[in-house]
């Protein structure tokens, strides 16, 4: 596996450097096409071609310019795509578009996001905010009929996802039934941890 640099992820197609924000059309042209084939190494065979830093600086810079030419934004920019359009789609639909949580990156961007759950709420959230480190994991929908578990939903292309009920009863902390016969769908994000890693290399 080859990792860039972040200079080297928003380098232009002649293979030189770049500054950190895009100057130019071609510029633009060429980190496109940078992020997709990093999203789709990452989604395709999980060998990202850049470390997680680099990746998020080159789509930091696809953005702004994007924000500062909308006239000139490519159609089906990876940036408006969940997973960057990598993901593969599935055959079950959501019942509502299951969608990427937003990065926040300094001091600033968290007190920006603080101030926009409060305007859209009408009122300051009830407890505060709880920070703490971020797990990955892989987002999924888990519905529920009559209090009972029938199915789980990756988010493939956020509108479309894969069955995998096949994992019901496997998973920590979602039950299988609930304490009343609500028809509800949950959702949030299922990780590994590290002592199911080895089981899960041995079976892929």
């Amino acid at each position: 596996m080859t990792t860039l640099t972040a200079a080297q992820a928003l380098s232009s197609t002649s293979g030189t450097s770049g500054p950190a924000a895009l100057t130019g059309r071609s510029e633009y042209e060429a980190a496109l096409r940078r992020l997709r084939e990093a999203s789709q190494a990452y989604y395709g065979d999980g060998d990202s071609v850049m470390d997680d830093a680099s990746y998020d600086r080159l789509r930091l810079a696809l953005l702004a310019w994007e924000t500062e030419h909308p006239a000139e934004v490519a159609p089906g920019s990876p940036t408006t795509l969940v997973a960057d359009g990598a993901a593969p789609a599935g055959d079950v639909a959501h019942t509502t578009r299951l969608l990427s949580l937003d990065n926040v990156f300094d001091a600033e961007g968290l007190v920006a996001w603080g101030a926009s759950v409060e305007r859209r709420l009408g009122r300051a959230p009830a407890g505060g905010f709880t920070v703490e480190p971020k797990i990955d994991g892989a987002a999924v929908a888990a519905r529920y009929r009559g209090g009972r578990l029938v199915r789980i939903v990756t988010r493939g292309d956020g509108s479309q996802g894969e069955d995998i009920s096949h994992v019901i009863g496997q998973i920590d902390g979602l039950p299988e039934l609930l304490a009343g016969e609500a028809t509800v769908e949950v959702r949030g994000e299922v990780a590994f941890t590290q002592e199911f890693f080895p089981l899960f290399k041995s079976v892929s």
